[in-house]
């Protein structure tokens, strides 16, 4: 959800920033509701394709859960390049 908030102030920064610097050609274009809820989805599936398959998947792919018993939280928690990564992605690159 993190991910998926910071795409989504993005979206909206760009959203502000169009519609400044292009005030005539933004009001023409604006009006259609499908393009806000298509670009609102692709930021949900943007967020989910940086996490959800290592959710998903990490177990599998590593060959054994490196989670204690009774502990709960994500596999690649203690992997710093993993979290390097999608933190790049995530923060640094918008």
């Amino acid at each position: 959800m993190c991910t998926a908030s910071a795409f989504s102030i993005v979206l909206i920064s760009y959203d502000r920033f169009l519609s400044v610097t292009k005030a005539v050609t933004y009001r023409i274009q604006q009006g259609t509701m499908s393009k806000t809820i298509v670009k609102m989805v692709a930021v949900w599936v943007f967020a989910f394709l940086i996490y959800g398959p290592a959710i998903l998947i990490w177990e599998t792919v590593v060959g054994c859960s490196v989670v204690p018993d009774g502990k709960c939280y994500a596999e690649f928690y203690d992997n710093w390049y993993f979290l390097l990564c999608a933190s790049t992605f995530e923060f640094f690159t918008p």
